[in-house]
Order: C-alpha cells, then sequence, then structure tokens
C-alpha cells in the first residue's frame, strides 16, 4: 500500500512540475540522438512483441516453459498470476495520474511517432517486463536453473525499460515507477498466496524433494530465518 501511494503522488508530481518533467525530458533527448539500427530493431521489437495481445502470448508461453521445466501446473498458474498482477496495477496508476507522454516533435529521431495521449506513468511494458522476471524468477528459485533465470530475467527486466526511453514513448521516471510499482505487487501477492496455499508455494517443495548435490536445501525466499 505505502508503495501505491508513493507511486501515485510521484506521477502527480511529477504530472505538474515542469522543471521535473523537462529534466525527464531531457534524458529522452540526449538518448534520441545515439541511435542504431541494431538498437532500433531490438526498442521496437520489444514495443511491438510485448503490446497489446502479444504480451498475453508471451506470458502464456513463459507459464508454459515453467509447466514444461517444472512439471507443476501450480508454478505455472502462479506465474500468470504474479504477472497479471504487477501489470494490471499499473495500468490502473496509468488511468488514475494520466501523464502526458513525452511530446514527439521535441525528439530528433521519432521512431513511434503515433505515441501521444495521457498514458505515460508507469510504463506498462516495463511494468509487465518487471512482474514476468520476478513471477519466473520465483518459480525457479528451487531449480538448479535459479540462477540463470534470474540473471536473464534482469538483463530482460532493464532492456525493456531502457527501449521505452530510448523510443521516446516514456520518461525515465516512468519506467522506474514501473519497477518500483510492479515488484511491490509481485511480491505481496506472491507472499499471500503461499502464505495461505500450499500449493501456490514451489520453494518449500523444493526444499522437501530436491536437495543440491552438496546436501543444501533451497530456501524460500518469502521467509527469512531469526537467528
Amino acid at each position: 500500500m505505502l508503495a501505491v501511494i508513493a507511486v501515485f503522488s510521484a506521477g502527480m508530481i511529477l504530472k505538474h512540475n515542469l522543471f521535473l518533467t523537462a529534466s525527464d525530458m531531457g534524458i529522452v533527448q540526449d538518448l534520441g540522438t545515439h541511435h542504431s539500427e541494431v538498437a532500433n530493431l531490438v526498442a521496437l521489437g520489444i514495443h511491438h512483441g510485448l503490446g497489446g495481445p502479444f504480451a498475453v502470448v508471451v506470458l502464456v508461453l513463459a507459464a508454459g516453459l515453467v509447466y514444461v521445466l517444472k512439471r507443476s501446473a501450480a508454478d505455472a498458474l502462479l506465474v500468470i498470476v504474479l504477472t497479471t498482477a504487477g501489470w494490471s496495477l499499473t495500468t490502473v496508476m496509468k488511468v488514475a495520474v494520466s501523464r502526458a507522454r513525452p511530446e514527439q516533435g521535441l525528439l530528433s529521431d521519432v521512431l513511434v511517432p503515433d505515441m501521444n495521449g495521457f498514458t505515460s506513468f508507469p510504463s506498462g511494458h516495463t511494468a509487465f517486463a518487471v512482474s514476468l522476471a520476478i513471477a519466473v524468477s520465483l518459480a525457479a528459485w528451487g531449480t538448479r536453473w535459479r540462477y540463470l533465470t534470474v540473471t536473464l530475467a534482469v538483463v530482460f527486466a532493464v532492456t525493456v525499460g531502457v527501449s521505452r526511453v530510448y523510443l521516446g514513448v516514456h520518461y525515465p521516471s516512468d519506467v522506474f515507477a514501473a519497477f518500483v510499482l510492479s515488484a511491490a505487487a509481485v511480491v505481496l501477492v506472491a507472499g499471500l498466496l503461499t502464505s495461505h496455499i500450499p500449493a501456490f508455494n514451489p520453494w518449500r517443495h523444493a526444499a522437501k524433494t530436491a536437495p543440491s548435490a552438496g546436501g543444501e536445501r533451497y530456501a524460500d525466499p518469502t521467509r527469512m530465518e531469526s537467528t
């Protein structure tokens, strides 16, 4: 709840503070002067590949991969639920704040000319990426792929966030807010689900059935032991 209030307050301040908006815009404009063909292809691929119904396809594929690797419908469903939670909360925040997107006419190289309106804060693409990254990382935590998964998840989320500013469709503060809000939502929902529904706790199951080669058992990342 504190994260929601903080992000909403920050959004309203950024929306009405011309100095902060100008500072944000300066970063967008500076990044726009460093466009390259390869980076353009990556950023535009992310823009279209994670937009609208395509994001749902990506989510289903990610959940399917989790199901295949862990043979657990509960873990696959957990990925869908957690990702949807972070993504949905960001959509609500967009409507509540209604911050205008960066003015495309101020950019030196416009790559997405039709991106206007008042849905800038927070970044929806970034929220989806962060939510999915955390959800998949949590699902993989009790497996031998956990470190690789977390590394790839971080790279994925950061790349998506940077691409939104690179394209000039979001301010840096939009991206940062998406990281904070979606992460808070995913962690909260994950904590509630894994605490009250045993089937949704992949780490507890892993700790009982999948010790590592050295005898070490995987820890539940949602719980901390006192000493």
